[in-house]
């Protein structure tokens, strides 16, 4: 059986690894997944919603994980995609 006792620092730092990591977290404590709540709900393409959240999430994540030009690149994908998805539906 699992620990849940967030008392055990094991425990609290697998939970903290999982629901809050730091890579994903600014210098004040600002999640991206806040931004994204916050943010994404405008689009009204749920499809691009879901690559431009990929997009914020690499490009925030980028100087955190220790791969930060392969971070980018990959925002940078899923930019385009979101861009070729909206210019698609230019065309409609």
């Amino acid at each position: 059986m699992l620990n849940t006792d967030l008392h055990d620092p094991l425990t609290k730092a697998r939970y903290e690894a999982v629901s809050h990591p730091e890579h994903y977290q600014g210098v004040c404590g600002l999640e991206a997944i806040e931004v994204m709540r916050n943010f994404l709900p405008k689009y009204q393409n749920s499809h691009v919603s879901y690559l431009i959240g990929n997009v914020i999430k690499y490009v925030l994540r980028a100087p955190s994980k220790g791969k930060e030009m392969e971070d980018l690149m990959k925002a940078r994908e899923y930019l385009d995609l979101a861009i070729k998805e909206l210019k698609g539906e230019e065309g409609k």
